[in-house]
This record gives C-alpha cells, sequence and structure tokens, in this order.
C-alpha cells in the first residue's frame, strides 16, 4: 500500500532467545507468504543468535527472505 520493497525485521526478541521452533518458522512462513502476495521482501537481521537465521533461511525457500546484515549486530 505504501510502495515499501522491503521490511527488516528481528526473528527474535529480548537477550536469551529461545530456540528455533516449528512454530515460529510457521509464523514465519505465513508473513513471508503475504509479503510474496504484496511484492514486498522480508529481510531478517542478524541479531543475538545466527541459529535462527540459519533456520529460517534453510526452512523457507523464497526469494521473498533474504537477510539484512547489520554490522553493529555483529
Amino acid at each position: 500500500r505504501h510502495g515499501v520493497p522491503r521490511l527488516v525485521m528481528h526473528l527474535t526478541m529480548g537477550r536469551s532467545p529461545e530456540t528455533p521452533s516449528q512454530a515460529g518458522l510457521d509464523s514465519l512462513r505465513r508473513i513471508v507468504d503475504a509479503a510474496a502476495v504484496a511484492g514486498v521482501i522480508v529481510c531478517i537481521e542478524n541479531a543475538r543468535d545466527p541459529d535462527h537465521i540459519d533456520a529460517a533461511l534453510e526452512a523457507i525457500a523464497s526469494p521473498h527472505l533474504g537477510l539484512c546484515y547489520d554490522s553493529s549486530h555483529d
């Protein structure tokens, strides 16, 4: 609606995120599917736990899911 081509988001909150879960991946898949319909790319940002990024990128093969590298988080 606003012509935003990319949305950047974190996969976790807080200092001690839980391990990646199927429920979390299912939620992200629904977000990515909705983004595809809207023509938006969801860019997950590197944060505290790289396991979540690995799990998301391995589970969801979509051109509407990408990575936004933030050097200040590295």
